[in-house]
C-alpha cells in the first residue's frame, strides 16, 4: 500500500490512543490504529490496523481492515484480514475476506443500481 511509487503522496496516521469525532476529508493514504467515529473520505487507501476501529462511512480507494469497521466502505477494492471484523454494506468492484475474517452485512458492485417498476415485463 505504503510503496516508494507512491512516495510523493500525503500519509496522515492516527496513533493507537487517539479518538477523533467527526468528518475526516483528506488527500493520500491513512492509517487508523486508533477510534474514528465519522466518515472519512480520501483519494488515496485507508488501512484499519488491529486494534483501530471506525464507526462511520469509509470512500476511499482501497481499503484494508484488520480492526473493526461499523458503517459503509465505497472502493475500488477492500480486504478484511484475518483479524478483521467489518458490519455494514460494502460498494467494491473487488473484496477478499480472509480465512477468519468476519463481515456482517451486504456487497453491492458499485454500478448496482435498482430495477424500475415500470421496465419489468410479465408474460
Amino acid at each position: 500500500m505504503f510503496s516508494a511509487k507512491q512516495s510523493n503522496r500525503n500519509l496522515s496516521f492516527i496513533a493507537q490512543s487517539c479518538q477523533v469525532t467527526g468528518k475526516l476529508s483528506f488527500s493520500g493514504d491513512m492509517l487508523i490504529a486508533g477510534t474514528v467515529e465519522g466518515d472519512l473520505i480520501t483519494d488515496g487507501n485507508i488501512v484499519i490496523e488491529v486494534g483501530g476501529s471506525v464507526t462511520g462511512n469509509i470512500y476511499a480507494k482501497d481499503v484494508t481492515v484488520s480492526g473493526k469497521v461499523c458503517g459503509e466502505a465505497h472502493c475500488h477494492k477492500i480486504i478484511i484480514t484475518h483479524t478483521g471484523y467489518f458490519e455494514g454494506d460494502i460498494r467494491s468492484d473487488k473484496m477478499e475476506v480472509a480465512q477468519d475474517g468476519q463481515f456482517l452485512g451486504q456487497r453491492h458492485l458499485p454500478q448496482e443500481k435498482p430495477i424500475e417498476n415500470d421496465k419489468v415485463v410479465s408474460l
